[in-house]
């Protein structure tokens, strides 16, 4: 589902409850369901930033800019962020392949 609010375009994304890998279905934090996904300028990112999550806040940011596999490689990377906060950085880009700038990721 797509939306306009103000200088952003959002969509949201139905995800499973994510758990601790412990066998007992343990939620690892207060759950939104539905994460806010939105594309949003450099001067809100930053410099050189692709995207960003906030998962206590069911936030995931990415830069306006970007299209394409590019926008989809980053969106796997934040939703991953999001689905597991307890990975690291390394973690992620590991599992997402996104260790490699952008420039270099194909299909």
């Amino acid at each position: 589902m797509l939306a306009r609010m103000g200088h952003y375009i959002m969509d949201t994304f139905e995800l499973s409850q994510p758990t601790i890998d412990n066998g007992n279905a343990t939620p690892i934090r207060d759950y939104v369901e539905y994460p806010v996904i939105e594309y949003a300028p450099d001067y809100i990112l930053g410099e050189g930033v692709l995207g960003r999550c906030f998962p206590s806040r069911g936030l995931i940011q990415l830069k306006r800019d970007v299209h394409g596999h590019v926008r989809d490689r980053v969106k796997d990377h934040e939703l991953a962020h999001y689905n597991h906060p307890e990975w690291s950085e390394f973690e992620v880009r590991a599992k997402t392949n996104t260790l490699k700038p952008p420039e270099d990721w194909y299909l």
